[in-house]
């Protein structure tokens, strides 16, 4: 980390070391310092958590704290980054001292406990992103490289740290395997809060592409009206767009309308969940009401202008739709944008180019798509879209055999309108080699997919499309 960066640290760390007034006050100062700098910091951030990630700083955490999970270990990397250079360096070079000195005078486990408890720096991880988001109204674009997949050094059994860390085990009153468990504290005054615990983790797995984890932390939230309750009001906007998001994307249109539906009264105010809403819209076949919420001026962001496009499809400008189309592929990404929020635009117009034809137009967003999700998580729905949009282009370019072979490889896997998508493509593949019986079946089977889930625009237009029209 630089120079810069720790003094930017330093300067922002609260009297008391809070770690949350602490990420508050550093991303009040990256909002001030703009875009350029809050990706700097992010960056410089990140390599800084990944010296730390070593088994030898995690073996010790684990004996110091009586246990210490993958996601506790994170947090406390975070809080060791935060506290200042001479503190990072330390945890590197001797995690056994470290946490000599963290245990200060402390006589008994609960005291040592309460304070190394106060060493979670999980606020601080969202600090860059939160600055970048409120700077472009995305969040902060994933590492250009991921980080290390296993820590350094030699790795523990829990039953070797004794031996490896002799006297920061000699520090530690009694067996901390026996009768007490730091992470289940004995009073109410120090139990976990189950909702913020839930959001906070649901929050942090939408960033990292982790959606599975993210709706089965925020869906139970959403779905629950006593639990919706108590989510803080200033992040229930973001957690009802991540299940909202995830859900459109599972092919519930409707239940992602109704997770909308929890912030009604917020939704202008937040362009990203504007866009949402668009989509769903979209889906439903609701075009005026997609219309209202489309952003189509000349200050349009690139989603906004993917939409406008499909939008223009689905009212039958076939003309306009296709020049949006082709304008987005010639426009190139700026500094600020996700590049997973860029690829999921260009999934949008190069479906509204494979369905006017255009194999070379989308094609080129394949392309682009493919060099985005580099270092995107395998799971993440993106790579689901652009194998649809490939299959579509094999087939535009007169090989509806290895389209075929394309799409039986991908939709065994695939539920809800992912599904219904890859069947239709099934149908037109078939549909050119001249299987007119095979195709019918399988329109019957998109058809049926799209209605499951709501998407009556698509499940209209297929119906057509089987019909001959």
């Amino acid at each position: 980390m630089s120079v810069d960066h720790w003094t930017l640290l330093a300067e922002t760390r609260p009297p008391d070391g809070d770690p949350a007034a602490h990420a508050d006050a550093l991303t009040e100062r990256l909002v001030r310092q703009g875009v350029a700098e809050v990706l700097r910091f992010g960056a410089s951030f990140d390599a800084a958590m990944d010296a730390l990630y070593g088994w030898d700083l995690w073996g010790a955490a684990y004996l110091a704290l009586g246990g210490c999970s993958d996601d506790a270990f994170e947090y406390l990397r975070a809080w060791i980054v935060a506290r200042g250079e001479a503190a990072w360096r330390r945890a590197q070079v001797d995690p056994q001292g470290f946490f000599l000195s963290l245990l200060g005078d402390a006589e008994d486990p609960e005291a040592r406990f309460a304070e190394l408890g106060l060493h979670d720096g999980e606020a601080l991880l969202y600090a860059a992103g939160s600055a970048h988001e409120r700077l472009t109204g995305e969040w902060r674009p994933p590492r250009s490289e991921p980080g290390p997949d296993t820590p350094t050094g030699e790795p523990w059994d829990d039953d070797d740290l004794p031996e490896r860390f002799p006297e920061l085990a000699a520090r530690i009153p009694g067996d901390v395997s026996d009768d007490w468990d730091p992470f289940e504290p004995e009073d109410e005054e120090r139990a976990p809060d189950p909702v913020l615990d839930a959001v906070d983790a649901g929050l942090l797995a939408y960033t990292q592409g982790n959606h599975r984890k993210a709706e089965d932390r925020l869906g139970p939230l959403v779905d629950d009206r006593e639990a919706w309750s108590a989510v803080d009001p200033e992040v229930q906007v973001e957690v009802a767009y991540v299940v909202s998001a995830i859900r459109l994307q599972d092919g519930k249109v409707d239940a992602a309308a109704e997770a909308l539906g929890l912030i009604a009264d917020r939704l202008e105010e937040n362009p990203p969940v504007r866009r949402l809403l668009a989509q769903i819209e979209l889906a439903r076949g609701e075009l005026e009401r997609a219309s209202r919420w489309v952003d189509r001026s000349s200050e349009a962001v690139r989603m906004d202008r993917a939409l406008a496009a499909k939008l223009a499809w689905r009212q039958g400008r076939r003309a306009d739709a296709a020049r949006l189309a082709l304008q987005e592929l010639d426009t190139t990404a700026e500094g600020f944008e996700h590049p997973w929020d860029v690829a999921g635009a260009l999934y949008q117009v190069g479906s509204v180019l494979a369905e006017a034809g255009d194999a070379e137009g989308s094609e080129q967003a394949v392309r682009t798509m493919a060099a985005l999700l580099g270092n995107a998580p395998e799971e993440l729905p993106l790579f689901t879209h652009m194998k649809l949009l490939v299959a579509a282009v094999t087939r535009l370019r007169g090989r509806p055999a290895d389209a075929l072979a394309q799409l039986d490889a991908l939709v065994q896997g695939l539920d809800g309108t992912d599904r219904a998508e890859a069947l239709r493509e099934t149908a037109r593949a078939l549909l050119d080699l001249g299987r007119r019986e095979d195709a019918a079946g399988a329109y019957r089977k998109a058809i049926a997919g799209f209605e499951a889930a709501g998407e009556r625009w698509d499940e209209a237009a297929t119906r057509r499309e089987l019909d001959g029209g």
